[in-house]
């Protein structure tokens, strides 16, 4: 164990268990960071590699979560007309 005060240690098994609480919905943490960009995308995606996400799922949750986002926003200006 590396970790130097235990405090840190503490921490590090805080966020530990936060990542474990989650770590069987990356897929709708993708979908909602595709859509809303919170958390910021490109960590989501980053997580999702590191969490060796099948590419086929990666590639359908990304596009669906994309497509409702560019599609918001293109079809904005129709909708507050």
């Amino acid at each position: 164990d590396h970790v130097p005060s235990k405090r840190w240690r503490d921490r590090l098994e805080r966020a530990r268990k936060k990542v474990e609480k989650w770590q069987d919905k990356p897929k709708w943490i993708l979908f909602i960071a595709a859509v809303f960009g919170f958390p910021p995308y490109y960590l989501a995606v980053i997580v999702a590699g590191i969490l060796k996400m099948p590419l086929r799922t990666f590639l359908i949750v990304s596009v669906a979560g994309r497509l409702i986002h560019y599609g918001a926003i293109a079809a904005s200006p129709y909708l507050f007309r």
